[in-house]
């Protein structure tokens, strides 16, 4: 009986560990080895004790913490699964740590520290009662190592050996955290590696751009602004329809104005669609960037003079774009943190120094910090308007909890920052205009804050981390036009955006794909995917099959 209620207080874990895993949306097989694999593991520790009775305390420290880093490392796996139905060695995961500052990645860890905190005492107390309960199991058998039955002696034998030859299985190896992390440690250096000859490879790609043959059609003078926007969901924006007036200067000029009421990311995060956007890389091929040139080289190839103006901390971006750039300015200010105020308004005498350029031509990209997290630290002390009285999205967030609920607050403040920051951009365009000028406003991805989940920051499955803004203003009077509002309802994703950037630079080469012009006679819609799955708005990358409501919308 002692031998039943101890072995039954080992395997209930394991079902109950299975369970958990399963519920994250890990595939049953996955799920199995991960609850299995520390109590399977057991086994050589056992079969040592029957080769060696006399019980070693040491050995049971090690074994502990052994087991601790299993269970941390798996409990990581669920919440990558859970959180963004990612694995810790997907590209989009080691992309994003190679990519992020060390202040950044600490700080992402200060948000989490409850929910960490309590995975490491859970951890802990897993393995003390693990380990009390196993050492009770009666693995003596038979007084000293002489006296034992051959038989006991093969069976401890094996059962040393079989689970470690049972790594040679791919699935259990992965499992192991010995092996897993070392192995995701690996690929990250790689990433970074590769990260670090990206200015190389870039080069190399500008130099096809003869080969694209990039030819001006425009008028003499010109002069297209760019302003990369970052985690803006356009449910937010009233602009769009939101209930909060987070739009109220962007509104007043709407009539000169196309909003595109339709358009979709193609991945949940700044470095995979950036490059999507601004080369022939899309969501089918992540790889066609790196033969080819940018929007960036062909512009310059056609006569534009390039400024790209960051407020962001990215290394991807401004080491790899900002280096194709005739012109490149740094205006970020902090530690490298998501907690960094560091307002995108310092863009803006960058943005007046480009526009008084005497080049005929310039494309002047803002790479803007926008509603990066902490959304707090986006926008400054005036702007910190909604939250402080009930209104129609605080009765809609009921449901979520305090914490997603004061999210959604400081994250509608930063996007009515932003509608300030492009509004008082077109203002300093038409200010400074001399010849024609056009302004284009679109952001990397979106951002669920308590939208469809109840939780905040990326989402890379789910429709809300992708719905983004779009919009685009031109100098000339009679801009939009007639047929305005059937542009704005083409459908549109945001990986196919260098076709439409080279049009409204009226840049034309010998491998034009007009079919993804969004303001062209030419384009055709064609079908959008989100990750991997056929995008239906409102219908698809939803979280049930119920297709609930926008919650707070």
């Amino acid at each position: 009986m002692p031998f039943f209620i101890a072995g039954l207080r080992i395997v209930a874990p394991v079902l109950l560990y299975f369970l958990l895993f399963c519920f994250s949306g890990i595939l049953p097989g996955r799920a199995l080895v991960l609850a299995a694999m520390p109590w399977m593991m057991l086994l050589p520790v056992a079969g040592l004790e029957i080769l060696r009775p006399r019980r070693s305390p040491l050995r049971w420290v090690l074994y502990g913490i052994w087991y601790v880093t299993w269970f941390i490392g798996a409990l990581a796996e669920v919440f990558l699964q859970y959180r963004y139905h990612l694995v810790p060695q997907s590209r989009q995961v080691l992309q994003s740590l190679a990519n992020a500052p060390a202040g950044e990645m600490r700080e992402y860890v200060e948000v989490w520290r409850l929910p960490i905190a309590l995975a490491l005492l859970a951890s802990a107390a897993a393995a003390l009662l693990f380990i009390v309960n196993a050492r009770r199991l009666p693995v003596r058998f038979g007084g000293d190592r002489a006296q034992a039955h051959r038989g006991w002696l093969v069976a401890a034998i094996a059962m040393i050996i079989l689970p470690l030859a049972a790594h040679a299985n791919v699935v259990i190896q992965r499992g192991d955290p010995l092996a897993f992390w070392p192995s995701v440690a690996a690929e990250g250096q790689e990433m970074q590696s590769e990260q670090a000859n990206l200015a190389a490879s870039r080069k190399r790609a500008d130099a096809r751009v003869r080969d694209w043959q990039p030819v001006y059609t425009g008028p003499a003078r010109n002069t297209f602004v760019l302003v990369l926007g970052e985690s803006s969901n356009r449910w937010d924006w009233s602009l769009y329809g939101y209930r909060r007036k987070t739009n109220p200067q962007l509104e007043a000029m709407r009539d000169h104005l196309l909003v595109f009421q339709d358009v979709v990311s193609s991945w949940g995060s700044t470095v995979i669609e950036l490059t999507r956007m601004l080369t022939p890389a899309d969501h089918g091929d992540d790889e066609k960037w790196k033969g080819q040139p940018s929007v960036l080289g062909l512009a310059k190839g056609a006569g534009f003079k390039l400024f790209w103006l960051s407020n962001q901390s990215d290394v991807y971006s401004n080491e790899v774009f900002g280096g194709e750039a005739d012109v490149a300015r740094q205006v970020y200010a902090g530690r490298l943190g998501r907690h960094d105020a560091s307002f995108d308004e310092r863009l803006l005498p960058e943005l007046d120094q480009a526009l008084q350029d005497p080049a005929p031509l310039k494309f002047i990209v803002l790479h803007t910090l926008g509603s990066h997290e902490d959304y707090g630290a986006r926008y400054p002390e005036a702007f910190d308007r909604f939250g402080k009285v009930p209104d129609a999205v605080t009765a809609g967030m009921a449901s979520r909890w305090w914490w997603v609920r004061n999210a959604r607050n400081r994250y509608d403040n930063s996007i009515l920052y932003t509608d300030d920051l492009v509004a008082r951009a077109v203002k300093l365009v038409k200010a400074r205009l001399n010849g024609e000028a056009s302004l284009l406003y679109v952001s990397d991805h979106g951002q669920d804050v308590g939208h469809l989940t109840s939780s905040f920051g990326h989402q890379f499955s789910l429709e809300s981390g992708f719905t983004v803004p779009m919009i685009y203003w031109k100098s000339d009077p009679g801009f939009p036009g007639p047929g305005a509002a059937a542009l704005e309802n083409r459908p549109y994703q945001t990986d196919h955006l260098d076709w439409t950037l080279l049009s409204m630079l009226s840049v034309r080469t010998n491998r034009d794909q007009p079919h993804y012009d969004i303001l062209g006679p030419d384009y055709r819609p064609w079908q959008r995917m989100i990750a991997g799955i056929a995008y239906v708005p409102g219908k698809s990358n939803r979280p049930t099959d119920g297709n609930p409501d926008v919650v707070g919308q």
